[in-house]
């Protein structure tokens, strides 16, 4: 058995991640998925393509496992103290989704009960629809 974590990426779409269990160790594998057609591997530019990819480290990827557990944490505090987000989870979200406002990031935690993922991918759509429509007009 390989401890791998997926991460999936597809452009104008909040990066979706596979994870079938709690390791902080394993590594992550990044594919970009291409017009509904097919999956490609992804690699850093200064990768030199002989052999194995060199590991992609992003920021929100490290953090996963520790936003996980720290949702969970969040949640709790919120069922016992109704709108009291955690400081540590707005900054996550924040580095996760490229959001500025730390208002609209708390506000986006509240309406999704402290789930610091699930807050991550709202902002990402967000911004995504928000970028369509600007090029649009």
């Amino acid at each position: 058995m390989y401890c791998l974590l997926l991460s999936l990426m597809q452009h104008m779409s909040p990066r979706w991640y596979i994870r079938n269990f709690d390791y902080h160790e394993a590594r992550m594998i990044h594919l970009s998925y291409h017009d509904g057609e097919h999956y490609n591997g992804v690699r850093l530019k200064e990768d030199s393509c002989i052999g194995s990819a060199r590991p992609i480290i992003i920021k929100a990827d490290a953090d996963i496992s520790a936003a996980s557990i720290q949702s969970k944490t969040v949640t709790s505090k919120l069922k016992g103290a109704a709108g009291i987000i955690n400081a540590g989870s707005i900054k996550l979200v924040m580095a996760g989704s490229g959001c500025e406002n730390s208002e609209k990031v708390e506000e986006v935690l509240l309406q999704v009960g402290g789930d610091v993922d699930a807050a991550i991918e709202f902002l990402i759509a967000e911004q995504g629809t928000e970028e369509y429509s600007v090029k649009k007009q």
